[in-house]
């Protein structure tokens, strides 16, 4: 019942709150390199003439490559998902590289050089003296991928762990069903250790091609949480994921599961803690996590009330929301009307 309650909870507020985190969904990217070093921040582009700046932006000119390159550039990583920043740095790097000096910038995938104009060109050194102040107030993450998991909320949301014949496979990343179930097995341990350890670590190594005989996953690994109450509620699918095997190590596949998606090979402590940290909460169901599944009544109970803290949470925040924005209509026709 308790679960049935919470997937309802959160189904309720990510409905209440779509239309106010639409607005707030712009391109991003994570700078780092030049005079920041190994920190990296997250910078969210501006909107130009009702659109959002997409680099190289549209008032840039091709140009041939630069005879000689100043020392001095930096590297941004477009973000569009948990994932497209470890990709990048599997696949080669950054996509993109600014020469600040010479105000280029260079697509590493095309090859592509850009003579930026003058309102790109505002963006990217603004974003850097911002970033430099941060760094000098010890504010930034060390690395592009802690950057942006951090900016993302990803330490912040609660998660659980479904076995994926619960999951519609149709190779994407919706979820219909969405939602903690009787099977699932609820994290109870250090979302921080989680997320910019041990996920940051397995993310941090190369991606892998699965064999053609590649059983599919065993687990969704899905989130939910209430970030703040500017940004309202994020959800969704962080990966699919095997336990390793005396053949194989532990697998991560990246959000969307597909037979011919690439994966990453989990570390150690990503396996221990998916073992010990994800608990069936009534302890009635097996979610097949072996050895390291607690089922004792005293961890039950606990989940449950973990599970019952989450639902009214969920719920508050939805009527929180919707009573703000009533209120701030009735207001504004109150003013409208004086």
């Amino acid at each position: 019942m308790v679960l049935r309650l919470l997937g309802v909870c959160i189904v309720l507020v990510l409905i209440a709150l779509s239309t106010h985190n639409a607005a707030a969904k712009l391109p991003s990217y994570v700078l780092t390199g030049g005079e920041l070093g190994a920190y990296a921040i997250h910078v969210f582009v501006p909107i130009s003439q009702g659109q959002p700046l997409a680099l190289p932006g549209e008032d840039a000119l091709g140009v041939d490559p630069p005879q000689q390159l100043p020392a001095l550039s930096y590297d941004l990583y477009p973000s569009y998902g948990n994932f497209a920043v470890p990709a990048q740095l599997a696949s080669g790097g950054p996509e993109l590289r600014y020469y600040p000096e010479l105000r280029v910038l260079h697509q590493r995938l095309s090859d592509g050089w850009y003579q930026l104009g003058p309102e790109t060109v505002a963006f990217l050194d603004t974003a850097i003296e911002g970033a430099l102040v941060q760094k000098a107030a010890g504010e930034l993450e060390m690395g592009p991928m802690a950057a942006d998991f951090r900016a993302r909320h990803l330490p912040e949301v609660g998660y659980w762990l479904k076995p994926r014949s619960l999951v519609a496979v149709d190779d994407s990343s919706r979820l219909p069903s969405m939602g903690p179930c009787r099977e699932c097995a609820i994290f109870v341990g250090s979302r921080e250790e989680f997320i910019m350890r041990h996920l940051l670590e397995t993310a941090s190594g190369p991606l892998h091609q699965p064999e053609p005989t590649s059983e599919p996953p065993t687990f969704a690994i899905e989130y939910f949480g209430i970030v703040d109450t500017e940004g309202g509620g994020i959800g969704g699918l962080l990966g699919s994921y095997t336990p390793p095997t005396d053949d194989h190590p532990g697998r991560f596949w990246p959000e969307s599961y597909t037979q011919e998606g690439p994966y990453f090979e989990t570390t150690p402590g990503f396996d221990s803690i998916v073992a010990t940290a994800f608990i069936v909460p009534d302890g009635s169901s097996d979610a097949g996590l072996g050895d390291g599944q607690v089922n004792s009544a005293s961890t039950g109970e606990g989940g449950r009330s973990f599970l019952i803290t989450i639902a009214i949470v969920s719920s508050l925040a939805a009527v929180f929301v919707a009573l703000s924005s009533g209120t701030a209509a009735l207001y504004a026709r109150r003013r409208g009307r004086s």
